[in-house]
């Protein structure tokens, strides 16, 4: 029946023919849009995924020099390119990094700070300069200890990256009220009455941290660094690290030198990246300073 319809009514045939192969590339055509948008959400996701490396990384763009860039505009986005390297300067509380780290651990004391940068921040970090700020100790307590802080002073004075800047150590005799019951080091006791107030050796580093929140502050006004970190768990500058984190618009890291670093330096900080034991092994100078006759102080052990 169907033949002769065709043949009676040819065009009806060619219709239905058509029609045919139509419903066919109807099909075909469903599956290809299908699988193109397949591969549009996965060329998405490899998208999404690039950004949020960067993001993870946070490195600001390196084309642009700081200098050059308007006061108070933004660093630059982030760097897409693995090569990438940005200018970074790392600020050093020395004291800060003693008390905190290295009294209880001598063996890492002979520490190159300037390879502890590196080793603690990530390689597309260019470390251009390490200032280290100190204060000349007293004999009074440790008559060696003058000596031996200032063979450590030569030994950093042979990185070129390295700059020293001092403040003032101080030590007096002051007024203490007294804990109790009172405790004692090495453990001792004593029967009451116990005093009330006590006479005490107290010392006192004065300056260090102003000059180092005035020249962090100075070096992002001057465009000196495109990243600055700071290596202390001193509450005292998340003022000045603040402004130019938030102010100036360039990223300011901390390097802790402690397990729990102080909240409010976590809150205005870009980044934060943990001293470990491995970078502190890592990062010791030499013994004697190649080319030197400069050696660890044989208490350092």
């Amino acid at each position: 029946m169907w033949l002769i319809r065709s043949r009676c009514c040819p065009a009806r045939g060619k219709h239905a023919k058509r029609r045919s192969r139509q419903n066919k590339t109807s099909k075909s055509g469903t599956g290809g849009a299908a699988q193109d948008f397949l591969k549009s959400c996965r060329d998405d996701l490899k998208a999404l995924n690039r950004v949020l490396l960067c993001l993870i990384l946070a490195i600001p763009t390196c084309g642009v020099p700081q200098a050059q860039r308007p006061f108070g505009s933004d660093p630059g986005g982030l760097c897409f390119l693995r090569s990438c390297r940005v200018r970074t300067i790392v600020y050093v509380d020395s004291f800060n990094l003693y008390y905190r780290l290295l009294k209880q651990q001598p063996r890492f004391k002979w520490l190159n700070v300037c390879e502890l940068a590196r080793q603690v921040l990530r390689p597309s970090n260019q470390v251009t300069r390490v200032n280290f700020y100190t204060a000349r100790v007293s004999g009074r307590r440790d008559p060696h200890a003058p000596a031996r802080q200032q063979v450590y002073f030569d030994a950093l004075a042979t990185v070129p990256e390295i700059s020293l800047h001092f403040g003032n150590f101080l030590m007096a005799e002051k007024w203490s009220e007294l804990v109790h019951p009172p405790q004692f080091r090495p453990g001792t006791t004593i029967a009451p009455p116990w005093p009330t107030v006590v006479r005490v050796l107290k010392t006192e580093e004065k300056g260090s941290d102003v000059n180092l929140a005035a020249h962090l502050v100075r070096d992002a006004l001057t465009g000196a660094f495109d990243v600055a970190a700071v290596l202390s768990n001193d509450t005292d500058l998340v003022e000045p690290i603040r402004i130019v984190a938030r102010e100036c618009n360039l990223p300011v890291g901390l390097i802790a030198p402690v397990k729990k670093p102080a909240a409010g330096l976590v809150g205005v900080s870009s980044f934060v990246r943990h001293i470990r034991s491995h970078h502190l092994a890592v990062a010791q100078f030499h013994d004697p300073v190649p080319g030197t006759a400069i050696r660890k102080p044989p208490t350092w052990v």
